[in-house]
């Protein structure tokens, strides 16, 4: 199976994305909030970046259809304690 394609838009609000990940067998979408205290803890970093690298590392743990329909990137932690330890990994892996 292909990996999955992440597609990221702006949403309605500040700081609000409408993340689409889709593979060769389906489809599903999100609403996403990116908290001020992310995007200025990742300060150089694009907000969809982050909301890219959030989605790769939770992809990276679960299948598209269990990441919740709307949520704040501060819920992650939550349930993937390492979250905010492993996300300059994978906004460094977009980078290169």
């Amino acid at each position: 199976m292909k990996e999955a394609k992440i597609a990221i838009q702006a949403g309605d609000f500040a700081n609000v994305f409408i993340v689409t990940v889709s593979d060769d067998r389906s489809e599903t979408t999100h609403a996403v909030i990116l908290s001020d205290d992310i995007l200025a803890e990742k300060e150089g970093s694009t907000p969809k970046e982050i909301v890219f690298a959030s989605f790769q590392f939770l992809l990276d743990r679960e299948a598209k259809e269990s990441i919740l329909a709307e949520f704040s990137l501060n819920q992650i932690e939550e349930y993937f304690p390492e979250y905010r330890e492993k996300l300059q990994i994978y906004i460094d892996k977009i980078k290169k």
